[in-house]
């Protein structure tokens, strides 16, 4: 394992243990573009695994042991960096470094398990990063702005906070990622189906019901260094696939300085490392940025950066070089991003795909084909 960083050479290996994962197969070109080598660790039906950027791809088996495959994959590539492509990644990863720290792996990985520590930033608050509940409780301990909510261990506790916070009421679980495990409920019988769902499903240890904020779905997506927030891009969501919480389909480059200034704070008490994103709700009233969630991995918009001059991958390959991270004028006048397949699936006759710019990966024929065939 290499102990330092090549000059004007660094290297990076995404790990993506999800094969549905869309945004993450973008990464590589940007990171590409930016300077770096690329190496991914996947399956092999994923998408990641068709795009030509990844100048080597290792495979990931799809049930098993998957710890000494990537030992043997991060040993021949010798990566300065992994990048967690989706939840299920961060997770094994935050795993291996645990598991290292309280002597569960042999010393004679102790390499990989350093990898994953410097690639992660500090253990101590790997769950948090991850649980919505403990993100917004470390951000109200900031100062940070965030939605009310409370705890609910049953039907009656979220209708006293319907009665208090008014509708619509969000009832979310701990866990969950792209609008999932969070149900946005009019009605005293959709809470009561909002509970029951999440209750049943055994995804979430803990429910809370939470303060809906009318406004507008905004994320601050950011690259960091040990809490330091080398960059960071803002975009308002224009449309969601699927309704009402999915992923943006349709994203707009804005400036937001309480969210910026919100997601630096918060990595900054993570120490965190590696791509990252925090979710926001702009009031229509106000303007002000309320606090959501924490993602600690790379969102589908962070390869975007290039566009308008604020490149994250750029931003990254600097600080492992060595060398000062300027930025560039933007690269388009476009403001409006259609993502593609994303939006094509939710409307193949919207406006989007001709008046913003259409985010298209032409130039890499394989994986353009595997989106298509995916969507239709």
């Amino acid at each position: 394992m290499s102990d330092s960083i090549a000059p004007n050479e660094p290297r990076l290996m995404i790990v993506l243990m999800s094969g549905t994962w869309l945004g993450i197969s973008r990464l590589p070109k940007a990171l590409s573009m930016a300077g770096f080598r690329v190496a991914t660790f996947c399956h092999d039906t994923s998408f990641l695994s068709r795009t030509r950027y990844a100048e080597r791809t290792f495979k990931a088996p799809t049930a098993g042991d998957l710890f000494a495959p990537l030992v043997a994959a991060a040993r021949q590539y010798k990566p300065d960096m992994i990048i967690p492509g989706c939840e299920s990644s961060v997770h094994f990863l935050h795993e291996i470094v645990h598991a290292g720290s309280d002597g569960r792996l042999d010393q004679t990985v102790q390499d990989v398990v350093e990898l994953a520590r410097r690639s992660l930033g500090a253990p101590a608050y790997y769950r948090a990063t991850l649980s919505k509940h403990e993100t917004l409780r470390i951000a109200a301990r900031l100062g940070l702005r965030t939605p009310q909510q409370s705890f609910i261990s049953g039907v009656e506790d979220a209708m006293r906070c319907a009665d208090e916070y008014g509708y619509p009421l969000v009832i979310k679980g701990e866990f969950g990622s792209g609008g999932s495990g969070v149900r946005i409920c009019g009605t005293r019988d959709k809470i009561a189906e909002a509970f029951h769902s999440l209750n049943a499903s055994g995804a979430s240890s803990l429910i809370v019901a939470q303060q809906y904020i009318h406004g507008t779905a905004a994320m601050q997506t950011a690259i960091a260094i040990a809490g330091e927030m080398l960059e960071s891009l803002t975009f308002q969501k224009e449309r969601c696939h699927p309704q009402p919480a999915g992923p943006g389909s349709v994203v707009r480059h804005t400036e937001h300085a309480e969210a910026k200034h919100a997601a630096s704070a918060l990595i900054r008490e993570y120490g965190y490392t590696g791509f990252g994103h925090c979710d926001f709700i702009i009031e229509n009233e106000t303007g002000a940025a309320f606090l959501l969630e924490f993602n600690p991995r790379p969102s589908p918009v962070c390869h975007l950066g290039w566009l308008f001059g604020q490149d994250l991958c750029r931003a990254l390959w600097c600080r492992l070089a060595g060398t000062t991270y300027r930025r560039q004028p933007p690269a388009s006048d476009y403001r409006t991003v259609a993502l593609f397949p994303s939006e094509w699936s939710r409307d193949p006759q919207s406006h989007f795909l001709t008046q913003a710019y259409h985010d298209i990966p032409e130039d890499d024929p394989a994986l353009l084909d595997a989106f298509i065939r995916a969507c239709t």
